[in-house]
């Protein structure tokens, strides 16, 4: 299982802790490529815990690829710049980047210089949106082993993730 983005080591503690629990949610794999659509986080805790995952294998074909919104808007980020990836506000263009990898990574940095949390800054409701990574993107890190930073992408499934009961190593639940 290949990660498409990194994590944010603040959260591992509690994804730990529901792991520890034995309830969890499995990780979204992209069934052909095996690359990982949702739960980067729980992926890492089980890989440095050396477990078996418990992975949900769909085709990606039929995740909806939505985008974060940001609850702090940055508008001293506006640029002459003329970038193909920027954020759109007011018939302004801020940050603007010559791809995904740079934009994502350029806009986590100004958030954490700012002293903002660049997970609580995302919102899937309100605030400005954030150009969505195409698909084609999110596939084409994965195979090259690019990581963009925690919570860049937003998928969409059409179903409800359910928990599953982890057993212990001697087969109780």
């Amino acid at each position: 299982m290949t990660p498409h983005e990194d994590v944010d080591l603040r959260l591992i503690k509690a994804r730990f802790n529901e792991i520890k629990s034995g309830l969890v949610y499995p990780i979204v794999v992209e069934k052909n490529s095996k690359f990982i659509i949702d739960g980067h986080h729980r992926w890492y805790v089980f890989y440095e815990l050396g477990l078996k995952v418990p992975a949900l294998f769909v085709d990606y074909s039929l995740v909806e690829n939505s985008s974060w919104r940001l609850k702090a808007l940055l508008e001293d980020l506006k640029t002459d710049r003329d970038g193909e990836v920027c954020i759109e506000y007011n018939g302004l263009r801020l940050l603007c980047e010559d791809d995904y990898y740079t934009f994502y990574w350029s806009l986590y940095e100004e958030i954490v210089k700012r002293g903002l949390d660049p997970i609580a800054v995302k919102s899937s409701a309100e605030g400005v949106p954030l150009p969505a990574l195409p698909k084609r993107e999110v596939i084409r890190a994965a195979k090259l082993g690019i990581v963009y930073p925690p919570k860049t992408t937003r998928h969409i499934l059409e179903f409800k993730l359910q928990p599953v009961k982890m057993l212990s190593s001697d087969g109780d639940a």
